[in-house]
């Protein structure tokens, strides 16, 4: 089977310069489609594999220590649809019976999922009192 898109299929070589661009480029498209959904400007989109991952930023100590929130899988087909995973216990996805083209994945990801892909808040933040 052959891809043309922005998501290749591991081949145990490394990806060529063009399709690290073509990924960094996918994953900002998937960063701007969620930016346009809601409040989610401050979500990290990487690819990891063949996969598109979504993570909250690490704290402002540990800015590297970033959580995982779900995950775009590409399931082939033209136009591509994705999948929609989200963590579970023990660093593994569960998948969620969502699929599609990305921009309908990515609706349902934020109606399923959006208090998990909102900005987290600190407790000080939200307590209502000022000490």
């Amino acid at each position: 089977m052959r891809h043309d898109g922005p998501m290749m299929r591991r081949t145990g070589k490394p990806p060529t310069p063009s399709q690290t661009r073509s990924r960094q480029a996918f994953a900002a498209v998937v960063r701007e489609k969620l930016v346009t959904l809601g409040d989610f400007g401050h979500l990290n989109v990487r690819h990891d594999g063949q996969h598109i991952v979504v993570e909250q930023p690490g704290p402002p100590d540990d800015a590297d220590d970033r959580e995982p929130i779900l995950r775009l899988t590409p399931l082939g087909g033209l136009p591509v649809h994705f999948g929609l995973s989200f963590p579970a216990q023990e660093g593994r996805w569960e998948k969620l019976p969502v699929s599609g083209l990305l921009a309908d994945v990515l609706a349902a990801a934020v109606e399923m999922l959006g208090p998990y892909l909102a900005p987290e808040r600190l407790l000080s933040d939200t307590s209502g009192t000022d000490n």
